[in-house]
């Protein structure tokens, strides 16, 4: 039976953080600038942008597991109403696993390859649950077969490089879920596969959510995937959330020029014979700060105020937030 939805609060707050990379040459890569996210229970919140715009930063930031180079200089991460970033190694270890759960982009490298993937799995539940070996190899069964794993009795004593990238993924989702954590975290869950297996990854983990009542957040770089799955969607460009509001509106009615951007150069928008639009220019150097609108060189709106000014992060309808000087003239033009 499918759990009931959670209510509608936020489970995850995420308040002005800003996250730093040493570059090695002794410059500072500012890769998330001033973020602030509500992440509330029982939905699925996209985070979307182009490679380098701070999502997988912002991701890594909630669970502390960013690379030794990072740190966050600034801000809070409340989960559940605890402060993740203060937090100390044994409250860390038990939330990690049991209340978060977490589905790399990248399987092949994410999974142990000497390892077969029902220990990989029978690993968290025997730590976070209590289980036996003998109940932590039964559960571990029931979550192969529950992610679309066929013969997962014979399956389970394989290793990873018996499995597809796709079936490789499914087992990535089953060791995040495996103790039906309040949220999951999927950083690009479908890189390196091709369409069909990426939706089908999605629709997996979308109705996943909904049977247990979780929480996802998605870090994507592409809309179109998002579409029809998230409930609210969050983009980010150059470090900065640069709009957010919910799934119907952004696809819509963006307030965003970047959005729109992003959203012309999806295949799906593009007609039969036209070459597909390719937004100029490139992103933002993000060891530089920037007092202006990090997007103004590549936006066909700009105007000199986006050269000399940052624009606000500000409302244009109800729960519909666009940075951008010209952002209710863009949201008015449907």
């Amino acid at each position: 039976m499918s759990s009931q939805p959670k209510a509608q609060t936020s489970l995850l707050s995420i308040e002005g953080l800003s996250v730093e990379f040493a570059d090695g040459k002794g410059r500072s890569v500012k890769a998330v600038r001033d973020v602030s996210l509500e992440v509330k229970a029982g939905e699925m919140l996209a985070v979307v942008g182009e490679s380098g715009s701070g999502k997988t930063a912002l991701a890594m930031s909630i669970v502390r597991l960013l690379p030794n180079a990072g740190r966050v200089t600034s801000g809070a991460i409340r989960f559940d109403g605890a402060d993740l970033l203060t937090a100390d190694a044994a409250s860390l270890r038990s939330v990690r696993g049991k209340r978060i759960g977490v589905v790399f982009q990248d399987p092949m490298s994410s999974l142990n390859p000497y390892l077969n993937v029902g220990r990989q799995i029978t690993e968290v539940t025997e730590l976070h649950l209590g289980l036996s070996r003998r109940e932590a190899r039964e559960h571990a069964i029931e979550m192969l077969d529950l992610v679309g794993i066929s013969e997962p009795s014979k399956r389970i004593d394989q290793y990873p490089h018996e499995f597809s990238g796709g079936m490789r993924q499914r087992v990535m989702i089953a060791i995040a879920v495996s103790c039906k954590p309040d949220l999951v975290i999927a950083d690009e869950p479908t890189t390196a596969l091709d369409s069909t297996i990426q939706a089908q990854v999605l629709d997996l983990l979308d109705g996943l959510r909904k049977r247990f009542g979780m929480t996802v957040l998605l870090i994507s770089h592409d809309l179109a995937l998002v579409s029809g799955r998230a409930d609210r969607v969050a983009v980010m460009y150059g470090g900065r959330i640069f709009e957010e509001a919910n799934s119907r509106e952004i696809f819509s009615r963006s307030a965003n020029p970047y959005t729109r951007a992003l959203l012309s150069a999806m295949p799906e928008n593009t007609a039969a014979g036209e070459e597909l639009f390719q937004i100029p220019g490139m992103p933002p150097d993000l060891r530089v700060e920037i007092e202006a609108c990090e997007f103004a060189p590549r936006c066909e709106r700009a105007e000199g105020v986006c050269g000399t000014a940052r624009p606000p992060f500000a409302a244009v309808a109800d729960q519909h937030f666009s940075r951008c000087h010209f952002a209710e003239d863009v949201y008015s033009r449907g």
